[in-house]
Formats: structure tokens, C-alpha cells, sequence
């Protein structure tokens, strides 16, 4: 059934502007990630796409009205705006697929868990310990100078000579 569903969507859409698109920007996501990994993969598909755009080319319906509106035109500009809705694209589909749908698994819920409980285990006795143990600059202070004083009068102290 996806086999059937995939070649009727690509048969719908099946231009060569279309798969030009496409094609460049998985073989350039695709180099990009066994180069350096997701962020290198996306500027590859972007790279892609662009490379693309530039040898296949064409002047769309969509181009003759930016053209007559005064919207910057060429391929280069045409490149340019799918690379950034790619960009935007790819990026809601990574905060979907590796931010928001992990916290649904069973280790994002005990994570969150956990996490809210660290926030909510903190009492007003631990704090009044913490304020209790702490140590003020005078205090500080005030041992600082009666080491400094000490020092001072263990260097003055001379040594024995032995003869």
C-alpha cells in the first residue's frame, strides 16, 4: 500500500522542477551528513537544491508573477526562497522529530519527571541550612588578616644556629 501511495503522489507530481528539487537536495543532504553530520547534512540539502535550481532551471507561472510584481527574480533568487522555506521546514520537522516526540517515549516522561522533581524537592529547611552554613566577607576578612599576621610572625621568628 505505501509503494501504491508513493508512485501515484510522485506521478502527481512528477515534473522535472519537481524531482530537480528533490533529487539535489537529498544528494546533497546525503553528502553532507556522511561529511559532517544533521547540521552539515542540512546545508548540503540546501547546497543541493540550489545547485539544482541553477542547472534545471525554467521560469514558472509562480516566476512571471513575482517577475510582474517588482519580487526579486532569477534562479538565484528562486534558489534562495526554497532554501529558506527548506530551512524552515527542516527545522520544525527536527524540533518535532528530536525534541517534542522523545519527551512522549517512556524516557522523556521519567526525564521530565525527574526533572520536575529536583525543581520541587528543594524545601525551605534546605535553604535555611544553606543560609545557615555560609560565611560572611567579614568573617573572611577577619581570618585572612589573623593568617597574614601569623605569617608575618613566623617568618620573623629566627632559627637556632646549631655550632
Amino acid at each position: 500500500m505505501k509503494n501504491l501511495v508513493l508512485i501515484l503522489v510522485l506521478c502527481i507530481l512528477a515534473s522535472c522542477q519537481t524531482l530537480a528539487g528533490a533529487l539535489g537536495g537529498g544528494v546533497g543532504g546525503g553528502i553532507g551528513a556522511a561529511l559532517g553530520g544533521p547540521p552539515a547534512a542540512a546545508i548540503g540539502a540546501v547546497g543541493g537544491v540550489i545547485a539544482m535550481e541553477s542547472l534545471v532551471g525554467g521560469a514558472t507561472p509562480t516566476d512571471k508573477v513575482a517577475a510582474a510584481t517588482g519580487q526579486p527574480q532569477g534562479q538565484v533568487a528562486s534558489a534562495a526562497r526554497e532554501a529558506g522555506s527548506l530551512l524552515h521546514t527542516v527545522g520544525w520537522w527536527y524540533l518535532i522529530l528530536f525534541v517534542l516526540l522523545p519527551l512522549l517515549t517512556k524516557k522523556g516522561r521519567t526525564w521530565i519527571k525527574k526533572f520536575t522533581s529536583i525543581h520541587n524537592s528543594v524545601s525551605k529547611q534546605d535553604i535555611d541550612d544553606l543560609v545557615e552554613n555560609t560565611v560572611s566577607k567579614k568573617d573572611v576578612d577577619d581570618h585572612a588578616e589573623r593568617l597574614h599576621k601569623l605569617e608575618g610572625f613566623l617568618s620573623s621568628i629566627k632559627p637556632k644556629n646549631k655550632s
